[in-house]
């Protein structure tokens, strides 16, 4: 029987507490209502305004991005169409220099002798060194400098659109050249 009064007592005590704080009360519950509704959309309000804030930025931010890739294609395109590696009339001289050398010396006989850009250089530069009473010593470096710049005139269209042994020879020449014009005294830098 002490259970029964107990349990009763702790019943008759939640309900008490129940109603105290509104649960039985219908305006109570009205205004708790009420306040659950406006407070769910208000935080739906909040939600929305993040979600919106989020998505404008995040496009902002593609926006950006994508514009970044756009410059970057376009700054290609204007290098590629810049770097248009073209002949001109002087640089054809050069072109027949390095041509004549693949003529003479093909890869084939190059790798049988063992042939570097570096050797083959040097023995560009041993060749200028014995021809050079052939060039007015007031010349010289003119000569020289000439031949360096004519080289280097070619080297972006060889690289691109040469063949193996004319890049081949193009750097073995324009290591010779540089060596002969250091050798004058010619900064090269």
């Amino acid at each position: 029987m002490n259970y029964i009064l107990i349990f009763a007592g702790v019943v008759i005590g939640v309900i008490l507490v129940l109603y105290l704080i509104g649960k039985f009360d219908p305006e109570i519950k009205a205004q708790k209502a009420d306040f659950d509704s406006k407070s769910k959309a208000q935080s739906d309000d909040v939600v929305d305004e993040i979600l919106t804030e989020f998505e404008t930025k995040t496009k902002k931010e593609q926006l950006k991005r994508l514009q970044a890739v756009k410059e970057k294609k376009e700054i290609k395109k204007k290098v590629s169409k810049s770097k248009k590696h073209v002949i001109t009339e002087e640089n054809k001289p050069w072109i027949k220099v390095v041509d004549m050398r693949v003529q003479a010396m093909p890869m084939d006989f190059i790798k049988q002798l063992g042939y570097t850009i570096d050797s083959l250089g040097h023995d560009h530069f041993q060749e200028y060194k014995n021809n050079e009473f052939r060039v007015p010593k007031e010349d010289r470096e003119e000569v020289a400098l000439g031949r360096l710049q004519g080289l280097k005139s070619i080297r972006d269209y060889i690289q691109t659109k040469g063949t193996n042994a004319q890049k081949f020879h193009l750097d073995a020449s324009i290591k010779g050249a540089a060596l002969y014009a250091s050798s004058l005294g010619i900064d090269i830098d």
